[in-house]
């Protein structure tokens, strides 16, 4: 079966983990709103109606919340102080198919098409794993992001009523289960549906994403390697591909250094020395707009109007997705960890941390990569 496509056979049931204690938060993350909306009530609307493969929804609510004002099925842990692993037991005990998709509601943008992607990872084998997880933007594994199969259950209840504090770590336990780890990079917008927050910083981090990504309009993108790694030429040959496939490209240089870019003795630079703080330039083909004053990089890219990618190069130190240059031949190792990119662009060895590799030469492959996760 392709991934992506969902029958009848491969339904699930779902559970939205909330029976935390939320101490690094300081507050309750179920109810941590986004546009007026609760985290559980948003998760509970994603994975709920009639496109979605979830065929019933719960809330675990550990043993003492009860959620009253959200209308919702809701299971208790029938272990107590057992953490993530007796609200995980207790769904399985409940839910009504035989694989359940889990996920923490501090993960506020989970939804069903993430569930159905991952279901076709199930059934790429037969259905035989036990587990299918995933690996988010960051490289983590989210033991508490994916879906399990009900068979888990009799091993689960056991080490939970064995009532040993080693026996409640989830990571073990997967350790005799047959999992397959999915990098968020295979998934639709996988990067945000699979950022989760622990605290007050990383919400409010994640809010100004939001909040970013909504007024900015296109994708952005870094693409990071040292000076030399060839970042620029592969550039020159992937954007003529992007542009056959209609993909509105910019490209935004991120410099370190005090650049100058306007011509001594032009009229716009003196106006700059006479103390213009922006100048700009117009013809019938082209224009150009300079600020000389601090500007944010994400007010200066959602000036950016009419095109559906920005790519950045440079940039490796934001929180933006990443595709890696990388040439052994320049001597200082990778920019940044190949785990935590998108794909790595390099004809040498890279280790096994990035699901998505391609060589300088292979243009093509990489814009398909690039048009199937990033433009869509």
């Amino acid at each position: 079966m392709a991934k992506g496509i969902m029958t009848d056979q491969y339904k699930m049931s779902a559970v939205i983990l909330c029976g935390g204690k939320s101490r690094r938060m300081g507050t309750d993350k179920a109810m941590l709103t986004a546009e007026g909306t609760p985290n559980a009530v948003r998760l509970l609307r994603a994975l709920s109606g009639e496109d979605s493969p979830c065929t019933d929804v719960w809330l675990s609510i550990g043993t003492g919340e009860s959620y009253p004002e959200i209308h919702a099925q809701k299971v208790s842990d029938r272990f107590p102080e057992c953490g993530p692993m007796g609200g995980l037991e207790a769904a399985l005990t409940v839910c009504r198919e035989e694989y359940l998709f889990v996920t923490p509601v501090d993960t506020p943008f989970a939804d069903a098409q993430m569930a159905r992607e991952l279901m076709a990872y199930m059934a790429d084998a037969s259905l035989q794993h036990d587990a299918v997880l995933v690996i988010d933007g960051g490289g983590r594994l989210q033991t508490l992001l994916g879906i399990y199969h009900k068979r888990v259950l009799p091993a689960l209840t056991q080490r939970l009523a064995d009532g040993r504090r080693e026996k409640l770590r989830i990571r073990d336990f997967l350790r005799d289960l047959d999992v397959v780890y999915v990098n968020a990079q295979a998934l639709t917008d996988g990067f945000r549906k699979s950022t989760s927050c622990n605290t007050p910083q990383e919400w409010q981090q994640l809010m100004e994403q939001e909040s970013f990504r909504r007024g900015a309009g296109p994708v952005t993108v870094s693409v990071t390697g040292w000076s030399g790694s060839g970042k620029t030429t592969w550039l020159e040959k992937l954007l003529p591909e992007l542009s056959e496939r209609g993909i509105r490209t910019a490209v935004v240089k991120h410099d370190a250094h005090d650049f100058q870019i306007d011509r001594e003795g032009k009229d716009t630079w003196r106006m700059a020395q006479a103390g213009a703080v922006v100048t700009g330039i117009v013809s019938g083909r082209k224009a150009a707009l300079m600020e000389y004053r601090p500007v944010a990089l994400d007010r200066f890219i959602g000036k950016i109007e009419n095109v559906d990618l920005v790519i950045l190069e440079g940039g490796s130190e934001l929180d933006l997705p990443h595709i890696l240059v990388y040439r052994e031949e320049t001597g200082k190792g990778m920019r940044v960890p190949p785990d935590s990119c998108l794909a790595v662009i390099s004809d040498d060895p890279v280790g096994d941390g990035c699901a998505a590799v391609f060589s300088f030469g292979q243009i093509k492959e990489a814009a398909d990569f690039i048009e199937r996760i990033l433009i869509r």
